[in-house]
């Protein structure tokens, strides 16, 4: 995802935080973005409440949100299983990586 789509992303936590169902995420995935969004919504609020510059408030939400969503990624895919013929595949048979 380019730069310019993490920046707007964070826009969003100019609001206060809303649950959105999600079906193909995991329970874990649902739970950890609530907890992210949650954050993220709160510290907006707390730093143009200290007198941060807007624009650098939502790239500070938005390298932290680049973080949160690295995670839920890292974690999803350790559960997926490789397809056949894949570099990860190759790996996981071999012991290599």
């Amino acid at each position: 995802m380019r730069v310019a789509r993490w920046w707007s992303r964070a826009w969003i936590c100019r609001v206060p935080a809303r649950r959105k169902r999600k079906a193909a995420a995991s329970d874990e995935s649902k739970a950890m973005a609530w907890r992210a969004q949650r954050r993220l919504c709160g510290r907006y609020g707390r730093l143009i409440e200290s007198g941060k510059n807007i624009k650098q408030a939502n790239v500070a939400l938005a390298r932290e949100l680049g973080g949160f969503v690295w995670d839920i990624v890292r974690r999803e895919m350790a559960r997926i299983p490789p397809a056949s013929g894949s570099p990860r595949a190759a790996a996981d048979a071999t012991g290599v990586g």
